[in-house]
């Protein structure tokens, strides 16, 4: 039959394996089969789809049949629609077909199937929740895509605050007893440990066990070493004491007893430093019932490299005596420094751009001038402690670390910082992924004007059957923003020490409605999440475990030239922020809750801005809602109070869905299908006249079959 159509359109099919081949015309492709073009829920770009299923025969049979049995469905199929107009071709639909659902009708040598979503999309949503290696050079196709790109960043000293807790129950027995005429007797207080937050240092005292010598404390051995609270310090240091230790005389004796901070040295050697034993007092045991007690009051230990010390008992009695500990418990704080390391790290684009690499095999095929100079990077807990790639390499125990993440949580943590969009465009021939701010697809250019050119002005065509819906869902309730690892939680550390975590905040709107925006992070926001896992360098810990070695933590930094540089107060704030420990040591400043939720000010105010004299009201958090910050030409912000709805940014949208039927012409479908400066015409205003005046829109879905159904949402201008 002849392949020649009127008007001079031209159907064809190919694919990556088989080359272009003109078909006739499916059925039903006129028919109620017309484009549908939808902003994505989700990412927030445009979907162009099919309503119905197509039918092919004759040559799209046959491609369709060949291209089954030759590929399966691993491998994409593009229909194309091309019309001639002034001797040249234009392209004017290509969707990509389902090959799964393709159903073969033998006798009738025909073959059914649905339109799809293809190409890079597909790919990169067929795979989206699953987590890969990012440091695998390999795709998850078996492609090679060459290394992870990183950079080096030097996390400076830092001070964070440590607190723990250590006590003994009341009425605790301890015996001294002596033998062979050795009169002399040494015990320790046995403190168990109830809050720890130097777990390197302190340790549980599971034995009341001292070596005496000479008329005094004794190098420790193997079965005495498990006595000091405090063992074998990684570094120099000052601890502060607080707290009472108490003994009482139960069996008496004659003789003396004295009790004392003891320090032992050299690391497990646990050597006995007679000069610097500290004497906390001595009293007769040769009465029942005398007590002896010792209160700490920010008593300051200096600390040694090696050091460890207890707090031991010292007699020298007749027969040995008895005693018991009463009141007693310990608080030891301490401003603890740890100098600076070098770690590596990821930027977020580079991060993007590997993510699509592995999810298709396709390289060079990630674009965002949003993230491309970003100085927001990536690490984990591995390139902190400067492990190696490949550890114990070439013997039984060779293992090698990961990196491992998914689309989804990149997009997800992404969507925190900036509050983004992304969408799939072409570049040429070539399909690439796009992430920009969600602002760019809400811009404030007339990109479709509804209506037809005549040839002195522009008439628009009313549109029909309108009706408007509230966007229930746009008056949040609720607002839940941060991260979930961070913030509280740590053992190693004290109180709400961490300034970023996650945060809840209620609304005006939670009287009469129930809606949540939740913007969560997988990925940690906290330096103290740094921190901790720092102070564990493999040089010096290499098998050791943490906890945070396997978790994907963020770098605030600053671009100078090529290189990369944390990011302190005084590069986002006008004053140092308020209620921080070590607030020059700091970093990660500007990714606190509330200095979040203004990043996503104008997608919560779409349903605030009716009450601009109100607040968003403070709910909880797990982080440190105390926190003061103040940016130049502003108010200071306090974590945990009111943030007013007038400081939040414009909206873009008004929470009102508009409906209309308005029939696509060709002329209409080429505005809403092109480009303006580089821009597609559906991220900017859509000009409607509906009935009353010409009003201003965001496209939300457009179906050009038959009369034309179209979705849309009032702008705010």
């Amino acid at each position: 039959m002849s392949l020649t159509y009127k008007n001079n359109v031209e159907f064809s099919l190919f694919s990556l394996s088989k080359k272009r081949t003109v078909i006739p015309e499916p059925v039903n492709f006129e028919d109620g089969n017309g484009n549908i073009y939808e902003r994505d829920k989700n990412s927030k770009g445009f979907l162009k789809t099919k309503s119905n299923s197509l039918k092919f025969f004759a040559e799209g049979y046959d491609f369709l049949f060949e291209q089954f049995v030759s590929r399966g469905v691993a491998e994409d199929v593009i229909l194309q629609k091309r019309i001639k107009s002034n001797e040249r071709w234009r392209i004017v639909s290509e969707v990509f077909l389902d090959m799964g659902k393709c159903k073969f009708n033998d006798s009738e040598k025909t073959v059914q199937t649905e339109a799809t979503q293809g190409g890079l999309l597909k790919q990169i949503e067929s795979k989206f929740d699953d987590e890969f290696d990012m440091i695998q050079q390999t795709s998850s196709n078996g492609d090679d895509i060459g290394f992870l790109k990183t950079v080096n960043v030097d996390l400076g000293e830092k001070e964070i605050f440590l607190r723990s807790e250590l006590s003994v129950e009341d009425g605790t027995l301890i015996k001294a007893t002596v033998s062979g005429g050795d009169l002399l007797n040494a015990r320790a207080i046995p403190f168990k440990v109830d809050v720890n937050s130097d777990q390197e240092d302190i340790t549980y005292v599971n034995t009341n066990k001292l070596r005496a010598a000479n008329n005094t404390y004794a190098t420790l051995t193997s079965d005495t070493s498990a006595n000091c609270f405090y063992t074998n310090a990684d570094l120099d240091t000052n601890i502060i004491l607080n707290g009472r230790v108490e003994i009482r005389m139960v069996n008496t004796n004659l003789g003396s007893l004295e009790m004392s901070l003891v320090y032992y040295i050299n690391g497990d050697d646990l050597n006995y430093d007679s000069s610097r034993r500290i004497s906390l007092g001595s009293m007769n045991p040769n009465i029942q019932g005398n007590v002896l007690f010792y209160d700490f009051d920010d008593f300051v230990v200096p600390i040694r490299k090696g050091d460890s010390l207890t707090i031991g008992v010292l007699t020298d009695t007749l027969d040995g005596v008895s005693y018991e500990v009463y009141n007693t418990s310990l608080f030891i704080t301490e401003n603890s420094s740890f100098p600076p390391t070098i770690t590596r790290a990821t930027t977020l684009f580079d991060l993007g751009e590997r993510l699509v690499s592995v999810l298709t095999g396709q390289t060079d095929s990630f674009r965002s001038n949003l993230l491309k100079d970003s100085g927001s990077l990536i690490t984990q807990g591995y390139w902190i402690r400067q492990f190696p790639d490949v550890i114990n390499e070439g013997t039984e125990e060779e293992r090698r670390i990961q990196f491992t993440t998914s689309m989804d949580d990149f997009i997800k943590h992404i969507d925190l910082l900036f509050s983004i969009a992304w969408w799939v465009e072409k570049e040429g021939n070539k399909e690439v992924m796009r992430v920009e701010l969600l602002s760019e697809t809400q811009q404030k250019f007339i990109g479709i004007k509804y209506g037809e050119k005549s040839a002195l002005n522009f008439n628009y065509i009313q549109a029909s059957k309108v009706k408007r819906n509230v966007l229930s869902k746009n008056f949040y309730s609720k607002i839940v923003l941060g991260s979930n690892k961070g913030g509280e939680g740590y053992e190693e550390v004290a109180g709400l020490q961490s300034i970023c975590g996650r945060a809840e905040w209620s609304t005006i709107n939670g009287k009469t409605n129930d809606s949540e925006y939740r913007k969560i992070s997988p990925y940690s926001l906290s330096d103290i999440d740094i921190e901790l896992p720092r102070r564990k360098q493999y040089e010096d810990f290499p098998e050791t475990d943490t906890k945070y070695d396997s978790v994907l933590s963020v770098l605030d930094c600053k671009k100078i030239g090529n290189s990369y540089y944390l990011k302190k107060w005084q590069d986002i704030y006008e004053e140092a922020p308020k209620n921080i420990y070590s607030v020059d040591s700091a970093y990660n400043l500007n990714l606190t809750p509330a200095r979040l939720l203004l990043v996503h000010g104008s997608v919560i105010n779409a349903g605030l801005y009716h009450y601009p004299s109100d607040s968003i009201n403070f709910s909880s958090s797990n982080c440190n809602s105390s926190l003061v910050t103040k940016k130049a030409n502003e108010e200071e912000l306090i974590e945990g109070d009111p943030i007013p709805h007038s400081i939040l940014d414009t909206p873009r949208i008004k929470p009102f869905s508009i409906e209309f039927d308005l029939k696509v012409s060709q002329e209409l479908e080429d505005k809403i299908r092109g480009i303006n400066n580089g821009v597609q015409n559906w991220f900017g205003l859509v000009a409607v006249n509906t009935g009353t005046e010409i009003e201003y829109m965001r496209l939300n879905k457009v179906d050009t079959n038959r009369e034309g159904k179209h979705q849309l949402v009032e702008a705010y201008i």
